[in-house]
């Protein structure tokens, strides 16, 4: 007994050594025999003071008498499963679900517990366990003492040879699946569990290899591998799915044990598994929901970046042309209604890439100041609609220039910011700067949003920077909102490491306090990022391929890139784009993703595997609405060299020409010509707008007058000879304002009488004035074209 005892004990330690759970041999003296190190690891005692201490002491209080009934059964030669809290050396509490069985002339315990885990996954272990210590003959003995009837069926049970193991195959049959094989995989013994999973006879099994249930879900190199492991005398884990009588599949999580005779040679496979069916399905469905979710994202930021791109670059440009006031009023409508939609639609993908754990910050100098300031003004639009004050102070000690993602930052404080201007009626909303000390150590840049606003109550603050938390039906019925922005805030913050807080009040305004963790920046002077509020378009060198199969984007597009200088070609697919690729050589390449025949992955893999293709080595930049997680890995991968989202941020994209493209040695310069017609004041106002950027103003705004103004002319003849005032009035202003605008004094100031005599309707002096325009529009027109190229 003391030979089987020692070789029980060696073959405790053997399997024990590993093993994250907690397992030990135990005696009914209230004495811990041995323990496996998971018990110093996870309850922090030593192994010393584990072996002395009674084990009721790191039981809890409440939990003590629970676990003598379990202890009473088990002396009484039971099996037991049962949870309790156990006391660390910090004396705190764990829950563990244990699992027990004792041998009947044995004074001892052999126990084991799993943290926060089910009892059968508990079970599990300790069968698992136990199955190590036993050899194959006194597990055969214990079995047909044990299963009476059902072992006596099963006429490949051995000679009974030890009576140690009885408990442990009852333990097996409590709560466990178990098929016991021999070394070739024929099946010797499955227990009633097996077969109610299975929906096979023990008959039909015994005799059979576990073959007979292969669902053909696993690849061979999968069962390979299997055998590898087993034949070698290793423990295999793993999760299998099988196939039932009724052709139906179920899922178990396996554990595969063998057994060696005294010769050293394996003489079974002890198989325990777990019905894990049902998780699987539950994790199927959950998968596939998520892919379902982010299929949805990922078609929704599609489908709206694309009509988004042209909205808001098309606004863009028109900002950028002569316009009225009123004109630049409904302009800037149009502008803050799609970025407000694109800021939604940004929050929606920015949740997605933050519980995907995918969000990644950057690092860049900026102007705290210019920052703060930029911000300011891109919301003072909403705080004209209001009777407010929107202002800023900076400490005075507050250094300028700062180490960060300023990107995050002025996304943080457009929202707080903004939520604070939606909430306040009447009154101010103040964002101030200064620096962040702890214990007098600078760890940054704090800023307060304070407001005048309704303020929140105390409810509300609890839950407020939680996902789609918003405040009472009513307030979110007046006010909108998707309930992100917080959020999004507040996890933003966390990944720089720093903090927020909230103190408001119902009625008292609220007090936004957010502590950020930046690097002072001593060696820049000013920030390259704001030093200008005029738009300056730099020049560059190149031929450019767009390919874009939306004909507004390929406008805005087009319209975009040329303000730098560059000449575009421009196809509607991917097919077209490697066509031209094959044709022309091109400086750089604009590829949408997703377009008709060919996507923009498939073309630039195709150009870039061609080895004579010119451009093989050309820079593509994906310009695409496809914004979701992955998507610019996707690119990359594909051999793209960068990639922008849509809509195009102008910022961004002359980023992306200066890292691929050579500058022009010179910007565009009018060439001189004979312009006495026309007036030189605002022929230089022209050319001022074309300095900053807008190259080819002049030149399209004469061929477009040109092209109208015969025409205009002759519908004023008409007009004047129907005594037409209305359209007379109409032609006439029309006309007016194109001619100011482009130097020709003479002919606006004509215009301008037959216009106010038209309001008048005053027939007589109207021919005369039309044969005046008739008369002066033909050196008018000859000046306008020395202008062009």
């Amino acid at each position: 007994m003391k030979i089987k005892r020692a070789k029980s004990t060696a073959n405790f330690d053997s399997v024990c050594l590993t093993t994250p759970d907690l397992i030990c041999i135990a005696g009914f003296d209230g004495k811990l025999k041995t323990v496996n190190p998971a018990w110093t690891s996870i309850l922090g005692w030593t192994k010393n003071e584990l072996l002395t201490m009674p084990y009721m002491e790191l039981v809890h209080p409440d939990d003590v008498v629970r676990v003598l009934t379990e202890i009473k059964k088990l002396k009484s030669g039971k099996s037991a499963i049962f949870y309790s809290r156990c006391r660390t050396s910090k004396g705190n509490f764990l829950v563990f679900h244990w699992s027990a069985v004792t041998g009947e002339k044995e004074k001892t315990m052999y126990v084991t517990g799993r943290q926060q885990q089910s009892p059968e996954a508990c079970a599990g272990c300790i069968n698992h366990v136990l199955t190590k210590i036993f050899s194959p003959s006194e597990r055969n003995e214990r079995l047909k003492k044990r299963l009476d009837q059902a072992k006596a069926k099963a006429k490949t049970d051995t000679t009974a040879q030890d009576p140690i193991l009885t408990q442990q195959i009852a333990a097996l049959n409590v709560s466990n699946i178990v098929t016991i094989t021999d070394p070739s995989g024929v099946i010797k013994f499955v227990n009633d569990y097996f077969c109610q999973l299975s929906g096979y006879t023990k008959q039909e099994l015994i005799g059979q290899t576990p073959a007979i249930m292969n669902s053909k879900y696993h690849p061979k190199s999968f069962f390979a591998d299997l055998w590898r492991t087993i034949k070698q005398g290793n423990v295999w884990q793993g999760q299998i799915r099988n196939r039932r009588k009724d052709k139906s599949f179920f899922w178990v999580d396996t554990v595969i044990v063998p057994f060696k005779d005294k010769k050293g040679q394996i003489a079974e496979f002890v198989s325990i598994h777990k019905d894990i069916t049902e998780l699987t399905i539950l994790r199927e469905q959950a998968e596939a929901t998520t892919r379902l979710k982010s299929e949805l994202l990922a078609n929704v930021s599609h489908e709206l970046r694309t009509p988004m791109n042209g909205i808001l670059g098309m606004a863009n440009l028109l900002s950028e042309t002569m316009i009225s006031n009123q004109q630049h009023e409904y302009i800037s409508a149009i502008k803050q209604s799609g970025e407000a939609l694109l800021a939604i639609v940004n929050n929606i993908l920015d949740m997605s890439k933050i519980e995907a754990g995918k969000m990644a910050l950057e690092s860049a100098t900026f102007n705290i100041g210019h920052l703060c300031q930029e911000v300011l003004a891109l919301l003072q639009p909403s705080v004209q609609q209001k009777a407010l004050s929107l202002s800023y102070e900076e400490e005075a000690e507050l250094p300028k220039m700062w180490i960060g993602d300023f990107g995050r930052i002025r996304q943080i404080l457009i929202n707080i910011l903004g939520n604070s201007i939606k909430f306040t009626e009447t009154g101010f909303v103040k964002l101030s700067t200064s620096l962040w000390k702890r214990k007098r150590v600078l760890m940054g840049v704090r800023f307060i949003i304070e407001d005048s606003g309704i303020g929140i109550d105390e409810d509300f603050k609890k839950r407020m920077f939680q996902t789609f938390e918003q405040a009472d039906i009513s307030i979110t019925k007046k006010y909108g909102g998707t309930g992100l922005g917080l959020s999004i805030c507040k996890k933003l913050i966390e990944m720089m490491e720093g903090k927020i807080k909230v103190e408001s009040r119902p009625g008292g305004g609220s007090q936004f306090v957010v502590d950020i963790p930046l690097l002072r920046d001593r060696k820049t002077a000013i920030s390259p990022e704001y030093t200008s509020t005029k738009k300056i378009y730099q020049q560059f060198k190149g031929r450019v391929l767009v390919a874009e199969d939306n004909a507004i984007n390929q406008r805005v597009a087009k319209d975009m890139l040329s303000k730098y200088g560059l000449s575009i070609d421009l196809v509607g697919n991917g097919l077209e784009a490697v066509k031209a690729c094959s044709t022309f050589v091109y400086d750089m390449i604009f590829m949408d993703c997703i377009m008709p025949e060919m996507d923009g992955l498939q073309a630039t893999q195709i150009i870039r595997a061609d080895a004579k293709n010119r451009n093989r080595q050309t820079p593509i930049v994906a310009m695409t609405a496809n914004a979701m997680v992955g998507d610019r890995a996707n690119c990359i991968t594909a051999g793209m060299n960068d990639y922008l989202s849509k809509p195009i941020d102008t910022i961004l994209l002359e980023k992306c020409l200066h890292l691929w493209l050579k500058k022009s040695e010179s910007h565009a310069v009018i060439r001189p010509r004979r312009q006495s017609e026309l007036d030189q004041s605002a022929l230089d106002k022209l050319k001022e707008m074309e300095a900053a950027g807008d190259t080819n103003l002049i030149k399209d705004l004469v061929e477009m007058f040109l092209k109208t103004a015969q025409l205009n002319i002759s519908k004023l003849e008409k007009a004047v000879q129907a005594k037409d005032f209305k359209e007379i009035t109409y032609t006439a202003h029309s006309m007016k304002s194109s001619c100011a605008t482009l130097g020709l004094l003479k002919l606006s100031a004509l215009l301008n009488q037959i216009e106010e005599t038209a309001r008048k309707e005053e027939a007589t002096p109207l021919n005369s004035l039309v044969s005046q325009i008739i008369n002066a529009y033909p050196s008018g027109k000859a000046a306008l074209q020395e202008l062009l190229p």
